[in-house]
């Protein structure tokens, strides 16, 4: 575990690698990243869906084409009512804030974290760059 001072308001304890992770934690964590991965977490990444739709649908892939729209139609769903997959992964790897252990591991609660811990000053790139950190960790033999 390792402890990032965020700003004078907000300290996280993370789990420095995905390989630290409880079970539980480790499942959950893992299923907000394939979301990201198959819905995308911004703009952009909705675009490559519908070009990988465009790309099916050229080539007579009907099958992968329909779920193709379906997924772009999911994200951009969840996109308006707010949902970041990618923002609850990362909330799975917080052990604990300003030294307070978390203990509310379900969906609610991981979005509880951000909006109290956004609050506090954490950004998306916070995220970001703390979640590429532990991925990275976990690469490491």
């Amino acid at each position: 575990m390792r402890t990032v001072t965020i700003n004078d308001k907000l300290a996280v304890t993370l789990f420095d690698s995905i390989k630290e992770l409880p079970a539980n934690l480790y499942q959950k964590a893992r299923q907000y990243e394939c979301m990201d991965a198959d819905l995308g977490s911004s703009e952009a990444e909705r675009d490559k869906l519908l070009s990988q739709i465009a790309l099916f649908i050229q080539t007579g892939q009907k099958a992968e084409a329909a779920e193709g729209l379906y997924n772009y139609r999911l994200a951009r769903t969840l996109a308006l009512a707010g949902y970041q997959p990618n923002q609850l992964e990362w909330a799975c790897y917080v052990q604990a804030v300003n030294g307070e252990p978390v203990a509310d591991y379900s969906e609610e609660g991981l979005e509880k974290l951000i909006e109290r811990l956004s609050g506090l000053g954490l950004t998306q790139n916070d995220i970001d760059t703390l979640r590429d950190e532990v991925k990275k960790n976990s690469n490491t033999p």
